[in-house]
């Protein structure tokens, strides 16, 4: 830098130090460097609760965001109520692949039927052999309560639940861990730091599941069979 004027220097060292930030923050989090990357599984929506559309888009931004820290991407396909929808649907008429899972979100009426204790937000079927299935229930009316309760936004809650609950059925995990956002109960601090985008898998947890999605997505590959309509089993 030699005979180099004292402008010059300085905004030398700023093009340093702004290059030394990005390549730790590239470092920090390389998957989401390389987002377009991350293995990809599908979640075919049942909003029988009837969230509303802006509410439904927040909540899956925010579980997709927790899912991207951990590696792998969603895809959020909405899906019929009635066959009398089936046409303003057509993406839901593929038959579910292995990496393919099935949400539903249930309203006060419906969450009632559900048997969930009171502490639940919502459920995935689990066996001993298989672990979780592929269909995950969330309890709407539950949701709204805690938020309200305290004082937090009903729609980032929905995606925390959703997250929480879709990582059951990939980690083939029945039961919680004791930090993170697959804990078995939140408290009002946890989800602030939810909402600051600080609670989420493990890196253990983070691992697992990208090997789950690609090896879901490997198989489906390989066995999928000719176009089926999903909403052909909704009443």
């Amino acid at each position: 830098m030699a005979g180099a004027s004292g402008k010059e220097i300085r905004k030398w060292l700023v093009a340093v130090v702004a290059l030394a930030i990005a390549s730790g923050a590239k470092a920090q989090n390389p998957v989401l460097e390389n987002a377009e990357l991350a293995p990809t599984f599908t979640v075919y929506v049942y909003n029988l609760a009837h969230v509303s559309r802006q509410s439904l888009d927040v909540a899956e931004a925010e579980a997709s965001r927790i899912f991207l820290k951990a590696g792998v991407r969603t895809k959020w396909i909405d899906c019929p109520l009635s066959s009398a929808e089936k046409a303003r649907y057509p993406d839901c008429r593929l038959q579910p692949g292995r990496e393919d899972l099935v949400l539903k979100i249930f309203s006060d009426l419906s969450s009632r039927r559900l048997g969930l204790r009171a502490q639940n937000l919502g459920f995935c079927p689990a066996s001993e052999e298989t672990g979780p299935g592929s269909e995950t229930a969330l309890a709407y009316n539950r949701i709204k309560d805690l938020a309200k309760s305290w004082d937090a936004d009903a729609r980032q809650v929905l995606g925390f639940a959703v997250a929480h609950e879709l990582g059951h059925v990939l980690l083939r995990m029945p039961g919680h861990s004791r930090t993170g956002i697959m804990r078995a109960a939140w408290n009002p601090e946890e989800l602030r730091r939810a909402a600051r985008g600080e609670l989420v898998f493990a890196p253990e947890q983070c691992e697992f599941l990208r090997a789950e999605v690609t090896a879901r997505a490997q198989i489906s590959a390989q066995s999928r069979p000719g176009s089926e309509s999903l909403a052909a089993s909704v009443k």
